[in-house]
Order: C-alpha cells, then structure tokens, then sequence
C-alpha cells in the first residue's frame, strides 16, 4: 500500500491538526459518526477488518497497551509490505501517537488486533447510566443495569475526530488510564453537543455510544492488551519518514550523517528501543525523559549523572558487548554525553546504529 500525501497543500504543525484539517474528519464529526464505528465492528471478518485498516489512513485507533494496566494508546496510518510469492511474510507497521515527530513506528499483532471477542454478551450500562458519570471513581464503580447489553466488541476501535484531542491529551496526563479517559470523552461529547448544536446533524451522545461501550470494557478487563513492538524494517520506516517529510516540510535524512537542524529530541526515542533490552521499561522511561528534556532550557549541559537511574542502566546495557553490566560508560557513551547539542548527538547515535545495521 503506497502512503497519501495530505489532500491540503499547507502543511500541518503536528499529526493532530493534520487530522483535524481532513475534509473526512469534518464530514464524520457532521454525519458519519455511526458509519466510522459500524466499519469496525463485529460483523466483518479479522481479513475485512485488516484490509479496512489498511484503507483508513485518514483515521486513528485506540487500543490497550500490552504494558502497565490498561494503560490505552493510539495508532494510525497502518500500512504492510509482503504477501507476495517472492516475499511471503507479510509485515505490518502504524504510527504510534499524533505529535508532529512521531513516537514511535510500531509493529502491533495483527491476529490480537482484529480477532473477534464474541465469545459471550458484554453487559454495558445504558446511555443514561454513561451520562450521569461525572468523576473517575464514577468511572471504575459503574454497573450494568441496562436492557440493551448486546456489544461484541473488537480489541480496537476507530475515534471520531472531535475526539483525538480529549484522548491525546488523556494519554499524555492520565498515561492512558481508561476510566480517566471515559470521564473526559464524556464531558466532550456533552460540550460538542451543546455548542455544535446547529452544525451538527446527529446528535454524539446516542452515536458515540459504542466508544463508552468499549471503554467500559477496558475497565471491566474484557479488552485484550495487544502487543507491540518497534518497526525495525528499514523500507517502512523510511516510507514513514518520507510522510512525516511531506506532512511537515521537514528534510528527510538520507544517511546518518544528513539530519534536519530541527530535529526534534523525542526523535531519539525510536532508535533507542531497538536497542533497549526491554521494551515495556524503554517506552516508559524514555517517554520521561523525553518529557524532561522539553521542559528545559538548558541543552548546552550533557552529564551522564543527571539522568534518571533506569536510564542510566539501560543506557550501560546498551553500551556493553558481554554479559556482565558495566558500571561506568565506556568511551564511546562518554562522547554521546557530552555531545554539543541535540543533533550531534542524534548524529552520533544514528551512526553507531547504522554500523550495527540497525
């Protein structure tokens, strides 16, 4: 599947105004809102349901992390390569989260992704029962008392557009936590309601009602966790790139020695989960990390003991080429730390990946 340039020729400031600026977005947010959640659902077959994945590049997904406690996440833009004769295996890879640099480029299961969970009627609350929800311990002690329990769910589903801010957000403050996340989509759907009064053709409390249904899920542990892994096929990564170069208007680095001058730091975190010996323990700290380096000014100062200890651990990992973990860096960490500034180091670090062909 080839990637879509944006239908519009000015370029966004981040995947989230990307999306928001889709005439697809505005049409679902007026008048499509059931249409988006029917397309998903549990009538359609793992193989339909893959292919309509695959189709909907104009549309994001949320999902239960396979790390901490139903801890949800978001993914777009799937794309695959493979199922040929030549090449058989077929290999899968999406954009984790919406900021303009993405996070990360994963690899989700499929089979986890798209199976059906039909085994038996989920019992959910009415859209009453959703609505008198006002706070997170409202969230995690609701009940089903209603009559019209019959969802089968999938372990994703599609998020309306008016929707991806609310959940970003959520996300990046309340780490994904699903009863935080039901409490906020809530209040949004009643202020979209009240103030896109005129606008809006079909009202967002009766036809968002399967997202509740779904969340509810999660808190009730009848969502499957689906796992992930970072993208390390070179060609999909580069297509990835080569996308965020025509969303953004950013140089594409075509070898570890062309970076753009605005590189971005979170960049950093993709590279180093391929190298980290854990993935649930690198997305959390470097997320941390990440968060710390944006609040700060000072960029000119790189001192291995200022970091975070698990950082620190995993970094010694990293650098070691036995079994036993070092308790000082060696020399080549020691020029990563005290690189100038952001782009030597991301210059240094791709180098050292791109010997290792990583």
């Amino acid at each position: 599947m080839m990637l879509n340039s944006p239908t519009s020729s000015r370029q966004a400031k981040d995947w989230k105004c990307w999306f928001n600026e889709r005439e697809s977005s505005k049409f679902i947010n007026r008048s499509a809102k059931a249409n988006l959640f029917e397309t998903f659902d549990a009538k359609k077959s793992p193989a339909e349901c893959t292919q309509l994945l695959l189709q909907h590049e104009e549309t994001v997904f949320l999902y239960k992390q396979n790390v901490g406690a139903s801890r949800l996440n978001i993914f777009h833009h799937i794309i695959s390569i493979g199922g040929t004769v030549y090449s058989p295996t077929k290999v899968f890879a999406a954009i984790e989260r919406v900021s303009k640099y993405t996070l990360g480029i994963i690899t989700p299961d499929m089979v986890a992704l798209t199976q059906l969970l039909v085994t038996k009627e989920n019992k959910v609350p009415n859209k009453d029962e959703f609505f008198k929800i006002a706070s997170r311990s409202d969230a995690l002690n609701i009940v089903s008392n209603g009559s019209n329990s019959a969802f089968c769910p999938r372990n994703f589903i599609p998020i309306p557009p008016f929707l991806l801010d609310t959940i970003d957000k959520t996300i990046e403050e309340d780490e994904g936590d699903p009863s935080h996340m039901l409490v906020n989509i809530i209040n949004e759907i009643i202020d979209f309601d009240d103030l896109d009064f005129e606008n809006n053709q079909e009202k967002a409390k009766s036809l968002c009602m399967d997202l509740l249904n779904w969340l509810f899920l999660v808190i009730k542990k009848k969502i499957y966790s689906i796992p992930t892994i970072g993208c390390s096929h070179r060609k999909m990564r580069d297509n990835f790139r080569s996308l965020e170069a025509t969303t953004f208007g950013c140089p594409v680095a075509s070898s570890p020695n062309l970076i753009s001058p605005t590189v971005d730091f979170s960049q950093l975190k993709t590279p180093l989960e391929l190298i980290a010996t854990s993935q649930a323990s690198t997305q959390e700290v470097l997320s941390k990390l990440t968060e710390m380096h944006t609040k700060t000014s000072e960029i000119t100062t790189k001192s291995f003991r200022k970091f975070p200890p698990q950082y620190q651990h995993m970094m010694l990992i990293a650098s070691s080429i036995g079994n036993v973990v070092p308790t000082e860096i060696n020399e080549e960490a020691h020029k990563f730390f005290s690189s100038p500034d952001r782009v030597q180091s991301q210059l240094f670090l791709n180098s050292k990946l791109y010997s290792v062909n990583i």
